[in-house]
């Protein structure tokens, strides 16, 4: 984590459920690549001010670069 408190993870996510999220994020607004990307990383928490950025693939899945910040869920 950084001083601001964001933070990085790389993870794997299937292609076909980051692909929904991605459909329903642009059609109807019911979840966001971000959101399936946090509930992956993290069991705490919601995305605020985050990113995800598909930087590959491996198989069935793609290798996603989160970034979020994380710092004020840590103060509680």
């Amino acid at each position: 984590m950084d001083r601001a408190g964001n933070v990085t993870v790389t993870i794997l996510l299937n292609q076909e459920n980051y692909l929904r999220h991605v459909i329903a994020s642009a059609t109807d607004g019911s979840s966001t690549p971000e959101l399936y990307a946090h509930r992956a990383a993290f069991s705490f928490g919601r995305p605020f001010a985050c990113a995800a950025e598909i930087t590959g693939a491996s198989g069935p899945d793609f290798m996603v670069s989160y970034t979020t910040h994380i710092r004020e869920f840590l103060d509680d």
